[in-house]
């Protein structure tokens, strides 16, 4: 083995290596002189290089991720691993994926906030998609209890379809081309029906999750009606079905409880009971044969406010204020370097009317706006357009 000396302690070592500059130095001086951060870096690359190789790597989410990368969406996968994963195994998945599979164009980003989770697993997606299935280590589950489960509704069935159609114009193009009569053909064929039964299956699937669904929202709701018989906290007894009629329930239906029953079968009588309040007044009526109700709104009888019309006397104690409110306008569209004084002796000169103007503050510094307040009885003048040049927009300024 050949032996090179240290330029810095002049040791003659097996462990003297050409570092940073050319410069032949042992580890010590090497950390020495350009500090430990380049052999923690070779080391990191190192362990990164041995893993992505031939390494098997524990870690339950990204062996999900990676697995389910193409089956299931971004979105999906990231709210199943958001509600399954705690904050710690997230940030250790992710430190541990970017320190092998890391690069320039993915930089490793602390996330903080409140949305720190879901950010973190988004960037594990993202890095999963943008290096080679072959660069990948090859992570694996230990405890599959800690895996995610999917159903039938996390399934992109639009993907499926996607890829049935391009399967389809394949086979067309194969049979134009005169390929079926190889050999290959009978797999292809057994690959299209086996997309087929899947599809299917699918299908299937989703409509048998719709029907119990179904069937558990019917049950749930029918529980109530047929335990109308129990009695209320008041200790009147209602009874709009037999008490002698068995409720018959399905075995997917959800448990109810004796609490749960007369919660419910109280805050309906409590509803009843309860006067209607607010801006109608709600009136039921009988049902229809599809088990709506029908109901029709009564109008509130609304009286407006009245005014006195008898003469008091001298003597009153009471005194009737008179007031009179200003009258405002609102005045935009003039130029930019348009006064209050000038809209003051414009509207004195033509009208003869002392005003009150203030100048409001616009969007755009193109134009100028103005309020004009005046009493009422100069209301119709101020409003006139024949007063006004053309181009002028006046309105009541509310």
């Amino acid at each position: 083995m050949n032996t090179l000396r240290c330029e810095d302690c002049r040791v003659v070592s097996a462990s003297v290596t050409c570092c940073q500059g050319d410069i032949l130095l042992c580890q010590s001086c090497n950390g020495k002189r350009f500090g430990s951060d380049s052999g923690d870096k070779n080391t990191d690359e190192s362990l990164r290089i041995s893993n992505t190789a031939s390494g098997v790597i524990i870690n339950e989410m990204l062996c999900f991720i990676v697995n389910k990368n193409d089956i299931l969406t971004t979105g999906v996968i990231v709210k199943l691993c958001t509600d399954y994963f705690v904050d710690e195994e997230v940030e250790s998945s992710k430190k541990t994926l970017f320190e092998l599979c890391g690069n320039d164009r993915a930089r490793y980003i602390k996330r903080q906030g409140p949305n720190k989770r879901s950010n973190n697993i988004l960037d594990v997606v993202k890095l999963v998609h943008e290096t080679d299935f072959e660069d990948l280590p090859s992570f694996v589950a230990k405890d599959l209890s800690k895996l995610p489960p999917i159903d039938i509704t996390h399934v992109d069935i639009s993907a499926v379809m996607k890829e049935m159609t391009a399967l389809r114009r394949d086979m067309t193009e194969l049979k134009d081309q005169g390929m079926f009569r190889s050999a290959s053909s009978c797999e292809i064929l057994q690959d299209v029906q086996n997309l087929r039964q899947e599809i299917d299956d699918l299908k299937n699937g989703l409509k048998e999750s719709r029907m119990e669904l179904n069937c558990m929202t019917d049950t749930a709701n029918a529980v109530p009606m047929a335990t109308d018989c129990l009695p209320s906290p008041s200790g009147h007894k209602t009874s709009k079905v037999s008490c002698n009629a068995e409720p018959t329930l399905q075995h997917s239906s959800p448990s109810v409880t004796y609490a749960g029953i007369v919660s419910s079968h109280t805050s309906h009588e409590m509803n009843e009971r309860k006067p209607a309040h607010g801006k109608f007044n709600m009136k039921l009526r009988d049902k229809n044969s599809d088990g709506f109700t029908t109901v029709n709104r009564k109008r509130k009888n609304q009286r407006g406010p009245r005014v006195g019309t008898a003469d008091p006397d001298r003597d009153c104690a009471i005194k009737v204020v008179h007031y009179n409110p200003p009258f405002r306008a609102f005045i935009t569209r003039l130029s930019p370097l348009t006064s209050t004084e000038d809209i003051q002796s414009f509207v004195k000169k033509s009208l003869n009317v002392q005003v009150n103007c203030e100048k409001l503050k616009t969007k755009f510094d193109t134009y100028s706006s103005f309020l004009i307040e005046t009493t009422r009885e100069f209301s119709g003048q101020i409003m006139d357009p024949t007063v006004w040049p053309t181009g002028i927009l006046i309105r009541k300024y509310y």
